[in-house]
């Protein structure tokens, strides 16, 4: 059938005026609807009944460069010191390193397996111990690396992300500043004496900090100690990330909740008494898996891996696991891998 046409030789319009209009106001109830229920949200996460929700949110933004802007638009800086303050409590409790021997120092065997229990990552056991050691990107102040490449120019087998890095005025979240020290094959790489730009203060040698480490007979460290004690007790290998108690201590679990910290991806390293060290990372922040709270963290290592030490490393968009020549989990970041200022990882 021709299509109508009107006197004057036209099609009427697909859509008049006062169908527009109409379609407007709708969308502007809409968008108007949608403004005052955020709105209400806003009001009732910051004076409602929901003090987990708030923790939950400032946690899981905070630890994130790139999404604090989320719990600075909803919440006040008060509101968020209380809830950041309330995860950095120091660990007093000092391990028994002497409950640990490693007895696999010739066992060369290294076994892959995949975390489960809803959540999505992998986990290495390395029966030796004394394979596992600290690499530092080469371009400190500049920027960092990808783990695959520090695995590479260390010849390993296997590697993951490994301490924090500080915030230089033009290396945001590049992992060019390796933050307070690092340790590597028994010397002290690097030590933070005065960054005047980055939000942590600067490291003294008698100043406590939470460090992971490993000493030379392959038992793993974890908790507050200085540089000093570290040297002390032989030190081999050591990287700090500020605000984080141990995971697991002296066999037990140190985190009844998240810390403040949310569901983050996560990356982790803890030690059986055997000696075998479990490097651990579970991915987040994407389709079908949002990552870990601590407690979750702790309680995997701890009854799953039987670990009697554990600590949290770096996570986030920093969280990557290199076996075998690839990064085997997927980390968070757009373009894959992010750069990190230092690795932990296993010698061939």
């Amino acid at each position: 059938m021709d299509a109508q046409i009107n006197p004057g030789g036209q099609k009427p319009p697909l859509f008049s005026h006062r169908l527009a209009a109409r379609v407007l106001r709708i969308a502007a109830v809409v968008l108007a609807d949608i403004v005052v229920a955020a709105g209400i949200g806003v009001v009732l996460l910051r004076y409602g009944p929901f003090e987990n929700t708030r923790q939950f949110i400032i946690g899981s933004a905070m630890s994130s460069f790139q999404h604090q802007y989320i719990a600075k638009w909803i919440f006040t800086q008060p509101e968020i010191d209380r809830v950041i303050h309330k995860s950095t409590a120091s660990s007093t409790q000092k391990q028994d390193l002497s409950a640990v021997n490693p007895t696999g120092t010739t066992d060369s065997s290294i076994v892959l397996s995949k975390i489960g229990d809803g959540l999505q990552g992998y986990a290495l056991e390395i029966k030796n111990p004394l394979r596992v050691h600290v690499a530092c990107t080469s371009y400190i102040g500049t920027r960092g690396e990808f783990v695959s490449a520090l695995a590479e120019k260390n010849n390993a087998v296997a590697a993951i992300n490994g301490g924090g890095f500080s915030t230089g005025a033009d290396t945001t979240g590049t992992g060019a500043i390796p933050s307070d020290f690092v340790f590597s094959n028994g010397k002290l790489i690097w030590k933070d004496d005065a960054l005047k730009t980055s939000k942590l203060p600067a490291t003294d040698d008698h100043e406590s900090v939470n460090v992971v480490a490993l000493n030379d007979k392959g038992v793993l460290i974890v908790g507050d100690y200085t540089i000093d004690q570290l040297q002390s007790m032989n030190v081999t290998e050591a990287v700090d990330l500020h605000g984080y108690k141990p995971l697991v201590l002296d066999g037990k679990v140190q985190y009844t909740d998240d810390g403040g910290k949310g569901v983050q991806p996560r990356t982790a390293i803890g030690q059986k008494k055997d000696g075998t060290i479990v490097l651990l990372v579970i991915d987040g922040r994407q389709a079908g898996t949002s990552g870990a709270r601590l407690n979750q963290l702790a309680n995997l290592l701890a009854n799953q891996y039987d670990c009697w030490t554990a600590a949290n490393l770096d996570g986030g968009a920093s969280t990557a696991m290199y076996y075998q020549g690839n990064i085997i989990n997927k980390p968070s970041a757009i373009f894959g891998e992010r750069t990190v200022a230092t690795a932990f990882y296993v010698s061939k």
